[in-house]
């Protein structure tokens, strides 16, 4: 196994865990579904409390899939690096855009009529979701600290060696 991937494997259970905990007990909002409803008392909405909370899931989500893309990928190289960094980028960015509600109503709409396995999940997400431009700034936060974290465990723990 490369040098890191551990550090790497920790810090995606660390942030993914904690992003749940985020929607579990703070973050605002509509029910999300992978809370079952007999837990919903226990959520606590502390919105304004603690300034960008609504977004950390964003950052850390996003952060985690970085890096969990990036050792799937190998973890050798900062090239593999940035094509996780460019997908998730993506992917996130598209999902939130998709809550924004000129677009979702285009995309509900677009998908009135389609029975595709899966769209059912999508468009409970658009018609629920929140778009949030403050998610946006989160998930390219979230890019470049997987990108500064990936930096710093290969030049820390390579002692020098040229990762290309």
């Amino acid at each position: 196994m490369k040098r890191g991937t551990w550090i790497y494997i920790q810090l995606v259970f660390i942030s993914l865990i904690a992003g749940y905990l985020v929607y579990f007990f703070v973050r605002p909002g509509a029910p999300i579904f992978a809370i079952p409803h007999s837990l919903e008392h226990w959520r606590v909405s502390i919105d304004g409390l603690i300034p960008f909370t609504g977004s950390l899931p964003d950052f850390l989500h996003t952060y985690a899939f970085i890096l969990l893309t990036y050792v799937v990928l190998g973890a050798d190289s900062i090239k593999h690096l940035k094509y996780s960094i460019l997908l998730w980028l993506i992917l996130e960015t598209a999902f939130e855009l998709a809550q924004w509600p000129i677009l979702s109503r285009l995309l509900l709409q677009q998908t009135e009529a389609s029975d595709f396995p899966g769209l059912s999940l999508f468009r409970n997400f658009i018609q629920h979701g929140t778009f949030d431009p403050l998610d946006l700034v989160a998930i390219v936060l979230a890019a470049v600290a997987a990108y500064f974290t990936v930096n710093y465990i290969i030049h820390k723990g390579s002692n020098h060696e040229c990762y290309h």
